[in-house]
C-alpha cells in the first residue's frame, strides 16, 4: 500500500515533502486524483513528440539523483492540481518511476525546459535512467519491469514541458537545508555565546519570505517567481557564512576560509537578477558552501574548546569528535573539511533556546 495519496486541491507542504523524501515512503494517486485526468485521445503526432525530444539539450553536471526524484514527484502533483492535459498512464508511470526509484538523466545546465524534456524523455523509451548505482538505456532499464514505453496522446508532449520542477525541486532542498542550517548555526554559536547574532536574525527573516514562495509554488503553478525570495535567502546564508569563516579564522582555522566565504558572498548576489532555475541552482550552492564554513567553524571550535561546557553543548562536542576525528600537522585538511559538512548537514540539530539550551 503506498503511503502518500495524491489528491486534486491538496497542498504538498514543507513539512511533507521532507517526511517523504527522507522516508523514502511510496506514492499514488487518489480516488479523486485518478478519475481527474483527461481521458486517452488520439496518438500524438510525431511532430508534437520531436518537439518534446528538441527540448533535451540539457548539459554541465547530471542533477543530484534525489533532486530528480524530488522533480517527479512535483510534475505529478502539478498534473493533479492543475490538469494540464496528461493521460492517467503518464501521471501513473512518473509515479511508478519515483517509487521504483528509477531516475532519468537530468542536467543542472539548461534551464527548466531542458530538465523537464529530459525528465520525461523516458516516457518515450528513451534518454537515460540511474538505477541502482547502475547508469542505463532507457529501453534496458524499463526491461527489468517489463515495461514498455508509452504512445503519448494528442496533447501530452507540450503539457509534459510545461511546469518547472527543476527550478522548485532545487528550491526546496534549499530551503530545507537552509532552515537545517538556521539551527546548526544557533548551535554552534552556543558553544561560545548565548546571544542570538544579527545574522541568525537575518536568516530566520530570509526563510520565512523563501518558505512562503516556495509553498505558493507548489501549490499553483503560475504562483510568482521565486527568483526574488531566494536572492533574499542566498544573502542571508552568505552573511552567516561570512560570520561563522571569520570566527573560524581568529580561533584556529587561519585565512583559509575567508576566501570561500568571500566567494560565496559574491555568488549569492546574482541569485535575484536570474531566472527562477538558475536561481534555485546557485541557492543550493550558496547554501553547500556555508555549510562547510560552519563545518570549519565547528572544527576550529572543537580543537581549542575547554572542557566544562553546557551540556548540551558537551553532546554536540563528542558528537562532532566522534564523527570527524580531523587530523593533525602535516596532514593535508580536506578529508576532515568534508567530514565537517557531512556532520553539519545531517546532524540531528534541534532549536536552540535561551542560554543555549538544546
Amino acid at each position: 500500500m503506498p503511503n502518500y495519496l495524491l489528491a486534486p486541491g491538496a497542498p504538498l507542504p514543507l513539512s511533507t515533502l521532507a517526511e517523504l523524501l527522507a522516508n523514502g515512503e511510496t506514492v499514488a494517486l487518489g480516488p479523486e486524483a485518478a478519475a481527474s485526468f483527461i481521458p486517452a485521445g488520439a496518438p500524438a503526432e510525431a511532430s508534437e513528440l520531436a518537439g518534446l525530444r528538441a527540448q533535451a539539450y540539457g548539459t554541465g553536471p547530471e542533477a543530484p539523483q534525489p533532486l530528480v526524484r524530488l522533480m517527479l514527484l512535483l510534475a505529478v502533483h502539478q498534473a493533479v492540481n492543475e490538469p494540464i492535459g496528461l493521460a492517467r498512464p503518464t501521471a501513473e508511470r512518473l509515479l511508478a518511476m519515483y517509487n521504483r526509484e528509477l531516475l532519468p538523466v537530468v542536467f543542472e545546465q539548461g534551464g527548466d525546459a531542458a530538465a523537464r524534456a529530459h525528465l520525461v524523455l523516458p516516457l518515450l523509451g528513451e534518454g537515460e535512467i540511474n538505477y541502482q548505482g547502475y547508469r542505463l538505456a532507457t529501453a534496458d532499464a524499463f526491461s527489468l519491469f517489463s515495461w514498455e514505453p508509452l504512445a503519448l496522446r494528442a496533447g501530452e508532449a507540450g503539457a509534459l514541458l510545461r511546469g518547472a520542477p527543476f527550478a522548485l525541486a532545487y528550491a526546496v532542498d534549499a530551503l530545507l537545508r537552509a532552515q537545517r542550517l538556521a539551527r546548526a548555526a544557533a548551535a554552534i554559536r552556543a558553544l561560545a555565546m548565548a546571544t542570538e547574532t544579527p545574522e541568525e536574525t537575518a536568516l530566520s527573516a530570509a526563510l520565512a519570505v523563501a518558505a512562503q514562495a516556495v509553498a505558493g509554488a507548489l501549490d499553483h503553478a503560475e504562483a510568482a517567481p521565486l527568483a526574488p525570495a531566494l536572492g533574499q535567502l542566498a544573502a542571508a546564508v552568505a552573511a552567516l557564512g561570512q560570520a561563522a569563516s571569520t570566527r573560524a579564522a581568529q580561533r584556529a582555522a587561519g585565512p583559509g576560509p575567508l576566501s570561500l566565504a568571500a566567494h560565496t558572498t559574491t555568488s549569492s548576489q546574482l541569485v535575484a537578477a536570474e531566472a527562477d532555475a538558475y536561481a534555485a541552482l546557485r541557492t543550493r550552492q550558496v547554501v553547500e558552501n556555508v555549510e562547510q564554513l560552519l563545518g570549519l567553524e565547528l572544527l576550529a571550535t572543537a580543537a581549542g574548546a575547554p572542557t566544562g561546557g553546557s551540556e548540551s553543548g558537551e553532546t554536540l562536542l563528542a558528537a562532532f569528535r566522534a564523527a570527524v576525528p580531523g587530523g593533525g600537522p602535516g596532514v593535508a585538511p580536506y578529508p576532515a573539511l568534508r567530514q565537517a559538512a557531512a556532520f553539519v548537514r545531517g546532524h540531528a540539530w534541534l532549536a536552540v533556546g535561551p542560554g543555549g539550551a538544546q
